[in-house]
This record gives C-alpha cells, structure tokens and sequence, in this order.
C-alpha cells in the first residue's frame, strides 16, 4: 500500500470514529432529555435502547478491540502447545481463583470510580445510563472501562501459570458471568439461586447496584461488599422488595436521620 493510501484509509477511519462520537453526543443528549421528562423510560427495554448500547458496543469493538487483537497477533509470540491437557483439577481451580482475582481487582476500580466523582462523571457514568440493565449493557462501557476490563481478564490467568486451554475457557467463562449479570432475569437455575453460601451475587444483586449505585460493587461475588458494608440484598423476582432489602432500607433511612 503506497503512502497515499495509507493516509486516506487513516483519514477515513478519523472521520467515521468523528462521526460515531458526534451520534453517541447526540444520543446522550436525547436520553437526557428523556429521563427529564419520563424517568421510567430507561427502565424499559426498547428498540432505541438496544440500538444504542449495540452501537458503542461496535465501535468500541471497531476502535480498540479489534486494534488491541491485532496488535496482539504481530507482537506476542506464538503461545507454545503443551502435548498433555492440564489435569481437571487444575483446570478448575484456575478458573476459579482467576475469577476470584478479578472480582477483587474490578472491586477496588469499581469502587474507586464510584467515590472519586471525576472519575465516575467522565468514565464510569456511561455504564450507568441505564438504571435496568439487559445484556447489550454489559459492554456499554467508555473505553477506558473497556480497556481495563479487558486486560485484566486476560492477564489473571498469568498469575498461574495455566495451561493454554484453561486460559481460553476461562475467556469465555469470565464473558459468560459478566453477561448473566446483566440479563435482567433471575431464573431459578442460575449459579446465585443454587449456591447455599450466599457467595454469588447474580443479576439481582447487580440490578440492584444499578438502582442503588453506591452498593453491591463486586461484579461476581458478594463477600468484599458484606465485609465493607457496601452489600444490599436483591429484590425478589417480579421487584418485590424482600424482607431483607426493607430491613436494609430502613437501616439505612434510620442511619440518614441520625446524621
């Protein structure tokens, strides 16, 4: 490709990324102007909505993903194959402790971006337009959430050394949980309904989160926000308030007016 080219084809992605950026402005403003005026709107799952979380969700993919994947394919060195697949064991609790690092990692930025106010105003405020999440939200996120999310999940695995396999099952496991956290549903064969530790949060936890948005910080789990107060029970499905969500309320109404 002659120079000439390079600098037109450059040109043009410029001026489509130009273009996305100006559209997203737009729609933000749209959305504001909508929640002014019905603030139930974003709770409700349109067409508009799921147009415009799959539209930055393409165009952080276009802009930073698939350069990222690229970039990754020329430079890093090929990944060598061992000749045996790791035990099941092994396999399994790579996931899991490479799950459980993560949780603790995004713990801290999560929390950190929703206390220091410049940080959740300019990043992660874009993840929180929508105060009832669906899947498409799950990636609805300013690029640099999306950055960071990503290499943190991709570098967990190193801290132990796993086999190759593990590493692209983990992929797709972290994917998959960070999706069930966002459907919006709470059917009664997901992990957080099975579980008689209380240790999974689940998507009710996380809707939660999205209506009380200085709680449930931990995107999987549920002991760091037990430990540090940050813990609010879910609403049962068809959002009827538990027992404990009111006894939580009212704690925290009670604490209000003693302050």
């Amino acid at each position: 490709m002659d120079p000439m080219s390079t600098i037109n084809a450059t040109n043009a992605t410029l001026k489509s990324a130009a273009e996305a950026l100006q559209e997203e402005k737009r729609l933000l403003q749209q959305r504001q102007r909508q929640r002014q005026q019905n603030p139930l709107s974003l709770s409700q799952v349109t067409a508009d909505l799921i147009y415009d979380t799959l539209y930055l969700t393409f165009w952080n993919h276009i802009l930073f993903i698939m350069p990222a994947a690229i970039g990754q394919m020329i430079w890093v060195l090929p990944t060598p194959l061992p000749g045996e697949a790791p035990t099941i064991f092994e396999f399994v609790w790579h996931q899991i402790a490479a799950l459980f690092v993560f949780d603790f990692q995004y713990y801290v930025w999560h929390l950190t971006h929703h206390k220091i106010r410049f940080l959740y105003r300019h990043i992660h405020a874009v993840h929180h337009r929508y105060n009832s999440p669906f899947v498409w939200v799950t990636q609805y996120l300013h690029p640099w959430e999306l950055v960071v999310v990503g290499f943190l999940t991709t570098t967990n695995t190193w801290f132990f050394n796993s086999h190759p396999l593990t590493v692209w099952s983990y992929m797709m496991v972290s994917i998959l949980v960070s999706v069930e956290a966002h459907i919006g549903f709470d059917f009664p064969f997901l992990l957080h309904n099975l579980d008689p530790t209380g240790t999974i949060g689940g998507s009710p936890k996380h809707d939660m989160h999205h209506q009380k948005p200085l709680t449930n910080f931990q995107p999987f789990f549920n002991h760091f926000d037990k430990l540090f107060g940050s813990y609010c029970p879910a609403m049962s499905a068809g959002g009827k308030k538990s027992k404990a969500l009111q006894d939580y309320e009212r704690k925290v109404k009670d604490c209000k007016k003693n302050l």
